[in-house]
């Protein structure tokens, strides 16, 4: 594509450009909204944290006005002096502190089958669980003839 001039790559469609490429139009669009999507959240970490200090600064200003009651409350929870309720729709990150978060490992929520099966097996130990008493299956019933009549009919053919 960088051999292409700019009128070229204004004509060119999304096949042509995959197919220089070597990979599939499907796959060119994603990685083009992957990046797409990546710019614009990066964009939007980027306006809040040049933005944060003016809001704070201005948040500050009015909650020392008679009115600024939200504000002083907003503030006293952004500083830990009052406890945010539980079920909060508001996230407030508190940058001051100094624990870090630990961070799980990332595992794979996909195991193989036979995996998951060894760990049901090890999980419910089949040792241990107690049969079900089970009242003794008379013999004799139509059923048993039935099977009897099938074996006799099969083997005679």
């Amino acid at each position: 594509m960088e051999e292409c001039s700019s009128r070229d790559r204004r004509h060119l469609n999304l096949e042509a450009i995959s197919f220089a490429a070597g990979i599939g139009s499907l796959r060119l669009a994603e990685i083009a909204q992957t990046a797409i999507f990546l710019y614009d959240g990066m964009k939007t970490k980027m306006l809040l944290a040049s933005g944060l200090p003016g809001i704070v600064e201005r948040s500050i200003q009015m909650a020392k006005t008679p009115k600024g009651l939200h504000d002083r409350e907003m503030m006293l929870k952004a500083g830990g002096v009052l406890p945010v309720p539980k079920g909060a729709q508001i996230h407030i990150q508190n940058l001051n502190s100094g624990e870090k978060e630990s961070e799980a490992p990332a595992r794979p929520s996909w195991r193989e089958p036979e995996d998951r099966l060894r760990e049901i097996y090890d999980l419910t130990d089949p040792q241990r669980l107690p049969s079900p008493e089970a009242r003794p299956v008379a013999t004799g019933g139509r059923l048993d003839h039935l099977q009897d009549e099938t074996i006799h009919i099969l083997r005679d053919e």
